[in-house]
């Protein structure tokens, strides 16, 4: 796991990306999920350690269960063994707020459809930690979630808002299908978003709307790159950012944007508003005096 950890924080290095949020999926246990952090934290990357607070299987490589089983363990809500790594993980690994890389949490999947009481109350526990960033998943099935939970309307953005969970440490994957009236609760709060663009391709064949990264950008929206599916797309970001690009051509409303843009628009999404999207806009993101720069001068004689 801290190998893992390493070689992703290489990886993005070595892909021209110095900031990220890795949202750690998975964690089996308190000593994986700090080695996890350890190694990513010893490439040298900057950003958010994104630690899951759901999803931790009874199962490992070789056993066989049902899928009920597996679909429960991973749709399970936060249980207190979470939180006491997420304490390990600030006690003992991000122990310096103002380091590159700090602890983020993300909500558990069970959120997703859960009571909104329930939802209120994992929220206010993970900020109780202190910590810069939440992240949580935001997508659906065709089902609706009853009133009163998270996801009665829509993408549950109003639900959340209703329940005053909306904020500027808030961060959503994917977000697919977000009406116009959720981007602007999300802009009106400081709500940041990240679109897997190249992983969602394979969306529109199962009848659920393209990436949605154009749209969130034009609502004021700041919207970052993910790759999702690390182990099955490339690990190089330019081709992500221009999956972010050419994914706007999916829909009438992306082909309407994509017609106004100009190669400033792309190089901003990439740089600028990427770096807004993991709340780090004011260190990084662009070549600016005061913030945090990795340059590399080719030639001094031009």
């Amino acid at each position: 796991h801290e190998f893992a950890g390493y070689l992703g924080g290489l990886q993005a290095i070595d892909s021209g990306v110095t900031a990220l949020l890795d949202y750690a999926h998975i964690q089996w246990g308190e000593d994986r999920a700090l080695a996890s952090a350890r190694g990513l934290q010893a490439s040298g990357i900057a950003g958010w350690f994104g630690y899951q607070m759901s999803h931790t299987p009874t199962y490992g490589p070789g056993d066989t269960v049902p899928m009920a089983q597996a679909v429960a363990e991973q749709s399970a809500m936060a249980d207190e063994a979470h939180f006491r790594t997420a304490t390990a993980l600030a006690r003992d690994v991000f122990t310096d707020s103002s380091a590159p890389l700090r602890l983020g949490l993300c909500m558990s999947n069970g959120a997703y459809g859960a009571e909104i009481g329930l939802v209120k109350a994992e929220l206010d526990r993970l900020r109780a930690f202190g910590v810069g960033l939440i992240a949580a998943h935001n997508q659906r099935g065709d089902r609706q979630a009853p009133a009163g939970h998270f996801g009665a309307r829509g993408r549950g953005i109003a639900d959340l808002r209703d329940a005053g969970l909306l904020g500027p440490d808030l961060h959503l994957s994917h977000g697919n299908g977000l009406s116009d009236e959720e981007l602007h609760m999300l802009a009106d709060t400081g709500g940041m978003l990240c679109s897997t663009a190249m992983g969602e391709f394979p969306y529109k064949a199962r009848g659920l709307p393209a990436s949605i990264h154009g749209r969130a950008r034009a609502a004021g929206v700041a919207a970052g790159i993910g790759i999702d599916v690390g182990v099955a797309l490339t690990q190089d970001y330019f081709e992500h950012v221009r999956a972010a690009f050419w994914s706007l051509y999916l829909d009438p409303e992306g082909q309407r944007l994509a017609a106004a843009y100009t190669s400033q628009d792309v190089l901003d999404f990439a740089t600028r508003t990427g770096a807004k999207a993991i709340r780090i806009g004011d260190q990084a993101g662009t070549i600016s005096v005061g913030k945090r720069a990795d340059l590399v001068l080719l030639r001094t004689d031009r």
